[in-house]
């Protein structure tokens, strides 16, 4: 079961005498059967905040699970955030919140990820509608020198071509073996494919290792991720598998680190200086001239809770015109909640001071960055994550294994960010 609710609908609410009890009835007995995904609700409604929550003491609270989709820039409202911590604690699973940037953006996502039975997806078919926009080719003539405009994108020369494959007969969540995974400290990453397959990259005996008691077994065999040669675009599983043993491989830079984030935007951040690590210090100085000061911090909180805030960068992969591209974009980072929890407050109610107070920073910081300050900051990234390797190119691994140990995750990045020249009377081109 899905929620939708258009956001500033005009239309003006009428009800009819018994209208509110039926459609409660309704919502209640739907709900004891099937999960609930809402999307474009912040949730702060307290009529029906209260029936979502009178499902929990049902015998059968949302036996298919609660997701709450919000937009990257948005936090989720305490309401919300409330009720999910409810749902868990009533054994509901999955009850989570999931980040897209429109219903059009999810919608994709879900059709990819589904694999529709074969008479289902051809009466989806028959109903799509056409699309409003095609791919156009690129212009093609000679090229002008100048002017030419710096893209925040860095080619990617090369990107792993295989995973490993693994047997999981249970079919559990991909979240729980995600977890297994992390508390066995295994160095891995985990996708499921379309149809269900699991794959990996990383370490072959420390997943085994944190995943046998999970019926899952690490196999001899490895798969082709990437865009097959007919397909026009990757699949959309692979490309998350990329992008996150590229943050992984990126996150092991002097001087940054990874942010773990969900889907196929991910994070790296200045890592906090420590006079034991000088290379750090050392590594970060370009971009701390570029920001004009420190590079990562505290905020100061009620009742004396901090909050650690760091300059970061936001990367993406990209494929177009049959090449890989490393997209970024300088972020500042906020931790979710106080490293002190602040004495009086209720968890939500320190999880919503902490994400006001950290949407009120990162505003007020990136307020005052205009085109020079932007293009310094973007320099200076470029620096971080291409240092180390030639004039031309960077290698990077997401795990640096031995041979042999398992499929590691190598990256060769090239270290000229990619730029657009115009053509005589066509339209701006990118130019590799």
């Amino acid at each position: 079961m899905a929620i939708w609710v258009p956001s500033r609908s005009r239309t003006p609410r009428r009800s009819w005498p018994g209208q509110d009890e039926r459609l409660r009835a309704a919502a209640l007995g739907l709900l004891g059967r099937y999960g609930l995904l809402v999307a474009g609700y912040s949730g702060r409604d307290p009529a029906v905040m209260a029936m979502l929550r009178d499902v929990l003491a049902q015998p059968t609270p949302y036996p298919g699970g609660l997701t709450w989709v919000r937009r990257p820039e948005d936090t989720l409202a305490g309401e919300a955030r409330d009720l999910l911590a409810a749902a868990r604690a009533a054994g509901v699973e999955p009850a989570h919140e999931v980040e897209a940037s429109g219903m059009m953006e999810l919608m994709a996502e879900i059709e990819r990820s589904v694999d529709l039975p074969p008479a289902a997806a051809a009466h989806l078919a028959v109903h799509r509608p056409a699309p409003l926009r095609y791919p156009a080719p690129p212009p093609a003539g000679p090229v002008g020198d100048y002017p030419q405009v710096r893209l925040a994108a860095l080619p990617l020369l090369s990107v792993p071509d295989q995973a490993r494959l693994l047997e999981d007969p249970a079919g559990l969540p991909l979240r729980t073996l995600r977890q297994a995974l992390k508390a066995g400290r295994a160095r891995g990453t985990l996708a499921r494919r379309a149809g269900g397959q699991l794959v990996a990259s990383g370490d072959d005996a420390g997943i085994a290792a944190a995943l046998t008691g999970h019926g899952v077994q690490v196999t001899g065999a490895a798969v082709p991720v990437g865009p097959d040669k007919d397909s026009e675009e990757p699949d959309s599983t692979d490309m998350g598998l990329i992008a996150e043993t590229l943050a992984r491989a990126l996150g092991r830079t002097r001087g940054i680190t990874e942010v773990l984030c969900s889907g196929q935007r991910h994070l790296l951040r200045a890592r906090d200086e420590d006079p034991r690590r000088p290379d750090d210090t050392a590594a970060l100085a370009g971009l701390r001239a570029a920001a004009g000061g420190p590079v990562t911090g505290h905020l100061a909180g009620p009742g004396g809770g901090r909050l650690p805030w760091a300059e970061a960068v936001a990367l993406a992969v990209d494929w177009r015109d049959g090449t890989w591209r490393l997209l970024f974009a300088p972020e500042i980072w906020v931790r979710p909640d106080f490293t002190d929890p602040p004495p009086g407050l209720t968890p939500a109610a320190a999880r919503e001071a902490a994400a006001s107070l950290g949407a009120d920073f990162a505003r007020a910081r990136l307020a005052r960055r205009y085109n020079s300050a932007t293009g310094q900051l973007l320099a200076a990234w470029v620096r971080l994550l291409t240092a180390g390797g030639t004039a031309a190119t960077r290698t990077v691994y997401a795990f640096g294994l031995p041979a042999g140990a398992g499929v590691d995750a190598a990256f060769t990045l090239g270290t000229t960010p990619l730029v657009s020249r115009p053509l005589a009377g066509a339209p701006l081109r990118s130019n590799t």
